[in-house]
């Protein structure tokens, strides 16, 4: 199995350009294959991007929360962020609607999950 790493930044381009029908190619179609990079990948990718000691005021102005980084793949089917800055943990989710539906019942179920976790009433 390759990995991105392993491929020429040329080759790596070619498939990109098969995925998105950019291109007609027997090699980068059998690669793209190979590599899972033609379906969905159902489930989580999850990112902790970790605490950050930033300043939260500046001025007048006070900063309540961090809104990124979050990537969106169309190979992915949820995508979950978390950042921490000046105390608050900011949470973001991203889901193919088109697979997952309204997020709704998600956002409800997570936000349970860390309610009973942190022992809060937020």
């Amino acid at each position: 199995m390759l990995s991105s790493e392993q491929i020429h930044p040329t080759l790596l381009d070619s498939l990109y350009f098969r995925k998105y029908r950019l291109l007609d190619g027997t090699l980068p179609s059998q690669l793209l294959r190979k590599m899972g990079w033609h379906q969905i990948t159902y489930g989580y990718a999850l990112t902790n991007v970790g605490r950050f000691d930033i300043r939260t005021s500046y001025g007048p102005l006070e900063l309540e929360g961090v809104y990124g980084p979050l990537f969106y793949s169309d190979i992915e089917e949820k995508m979950v962020g978390v950042v921490t800055v000046g105390g608050r943990l900011s949470f973001l989710h991203a889901s193919r609607e088109s697979v997952v539906g309204d997020a709704t019942r998600l956002q409800e179920a997570a936000m349970r999950h860390l309610k009973t976790a942190i022992g809060s009433s937020i």
